[in-house]
């Protein structure tokens, strides 16, 4: 499933107008870049995984029927918790960003230090040790109330970042930096409750705003609890 911010701009959508033309085909190029980068993602999977299909909102809710928002958006919280992995668009504004862009390589290197007061003359490896920390400062999605719930209840996450890809499950969390994992493991998602403080209390009176209100769905109905 993609995980990513509307913004100011309406990504392509499915509609009562073009269910049957969309359920034949979807031209690729109609797409936004984000939903592009997405689909070229899934396909670059390991073949073993035997991924076929990707899960959209835009595209897999009718935006123009309330009678099928009032049928899917109770299931999101199953959609989110049976997806085989959630493609995080962290740095997208709006659809027209992109999963991928062009960045300085130099930044994923260590700095290579020898210290004159070490009187082993040892050099030392400098890194960023608190890369996802980075990563949600300065994340647009994790200030979203759909997005929000799709990082916490998604099993497996890819975090498509400004600098580089992050990986995060309950067994391993890595980047490019750190391929064999990150020293210290840390999630991804804790630090959502104090980097974003207020942005956390704005997301979830968001989810249940629109469920209550626009949806008239009872808050979080389809998210099962967690224990």
């Amino acid at each position: 499933m993609l995980s990513h911010r509307w913004g100011g701009v309406h990504p392509f959508q499915l509609t009562t107008e073009n269910i049957q033309d969309l359920t034949k085909k979807i031209e690729f190029l109609k797409l936004g870049l984000t939903f592009r980068h997405a689909v070229i993602a899934t396909k670059f999977l390991p073949d073993e995984l035997n991924v076929r299909y990707i899960w959209i909102d835009s595209l897999c809710i009718i935006q123009n029927s309330k009678e099928d928002k009032d049928k899917e958006i109770p299931k999101m919280g199953l959609i989110c918790c049976n997806a085989l992995i959630c493609l995080a668009a962290k740095f997208c504004k709006d659809g027209r960003a992109g999963l991928f862009r062009e960045r300085n390589a130099q930044s994923l290197q260590s700095h290579m230090v020898r210290p004159e007061w070490d009187e082993k003359g040892r050099t030392f490896a400098c890194e960023d040790r608190r890369p996802e920390q980075t990563m949600l400062e300065s994340s647009d999605i994790g200030k979203c109330a759909w997005c929000f719930q799709e990082a916490i209840l998604a099993p497996r996450i890819l975090h498509f970042s400004v600098q580089q890809f992050f990986w995060e499950c309950p067994t391993l969390t890595l980047n490019e930096a750190y391929p064999k994992g990150i020293p210290k493991r840390g999630s991804f998602r804790k630090p959502y409750l104090w980097i974003h403080g207020l942005g956390i209390n704005r997301a979830l009176m968001g989810i249940k705003k629109r469920s209550n209100i626009e949806y008239g769905i009872p808050w979080f109905r389809g998210i099962p609890s967690v224990k």
